[in-house]
């Protein structure tokens, strides 16, 4: 979750993002915040109800809330949109016109941000639709960036064949430079899918719970909110249902077994945050 924020910062934000909560909604609760390197940890940290709310990519939500029920959910909304679409984009010119055409090509992942943790299951599994290896053995040279414009310029300028990055920072570099739209042309698109969550433990009983759970729908109407929120790269909190997660989660099912999407979510060093409110 916090993969481009050092440790002490990351603690520090969510620490700050909880008093925020507590002070404007008036609750008096002293939120600590801790650290999980893997699911293992977090979920016998759930189970013993050492934590009381986690941050977490959707994979490791999925894995989660088959074994510790979480409600509400929350997914991080941006630009009034609370899901994320990822591309493949070429050269309209180039020699990557499919997905077939990676092999042997040199690609440019944009990985980091919660907002891409699906970003390369989604291109894995249209490998596996055409027959292909996995990504690794797939692309003649990977090459992996944390900034969207550091991912698609060396596609635009020619060092590279393609490039994977999100639908909203390929748009965004459009508007900034409309050449990038005209050179360059979406290969392939996901579907519209929720990247992470912020969830709180069903069962977890507070005299304060109904404030909290309102202080978070409404973080995003008061200044100090909204500047936490930017420290999360995203401007609300926006309540999740069932039918909401289910487009997602019926794609993580698709895709393969539960191992699998393991595997996929520590693809990078991914540290999922949790939030226990004493």
């Amino acid at each position: 979750m916090f993969s481009d924020v050092n440790e002490n910062d990351a603690r520090a934000s969510v620490k700050v993002w909880g008093e925020t909560v507590a002070k404007e909604r008036r609750i008096s609760a002293y939120p600590e915040t801790m650290l999980f390197r893997n699911q293992t940890e977090l979920l016998e940290a759930l189970a013993q109800e050492r934590v009381d709310a986690v941050g977490v990519t959707i994979l490791e939500f999925d894995l989660v809330r088959k074994k510790v029920p979480l409600s509400p959910v929350f997914a991080a909304g941006l630009e009034q949109r609370v899901t994320e679409q990822y591309v493949l984009l070429a050269p309209s010119e180039g020699k990557v016109r499919g997905v077939r055409d990676l092999a042997g090509a040199s690609l440019v992942v944009q990985r980091g941000p919660p907002r891409l943790s699906l970003a390369e299951l989604w291109l894995g599994s249209l490998l596996v639709e055409e027959h292909l290896p996995p990504l690794v053995r797939c692309a003649g040279t990977l090459m992996i960036e944390r900034k969207v414009s550091k991912a698609v310029l060396p596609v635009f300028f020619g060092n590279a064949d393609a490039c994977l990055v999100t639908r909203g920072g390929f748009n965004t570099l459009c508007e900034l430079n409309p050449q990038v739209g005209n050179r360059l042309a979406v290969v392939a698109s996901s579907g519209e899918w929720i990247p992470a969550v912020f969830a709180l433990r069903a069962n977890y009983q507070a005299p304060f719970r109904k404030e909290l759970v309102q202080g978070l729908r409404e973080l995003h109407h008061t200044t100090a909110g909204r500047q936490v929120l930017t420290v999360f790269q995203s401007d609300r909190l926006e309540e999740v249902d069932d039918a909401t997660l289910r487009p997602t989660l019926d794609f993580l099912s698709r895709v393969g077994s539960s191992v699998t999407r393991e595997e996929s979510a520590t693809l990078d060093v991914s540290r999922s945050v949790t939030a226990s409110l004493p």
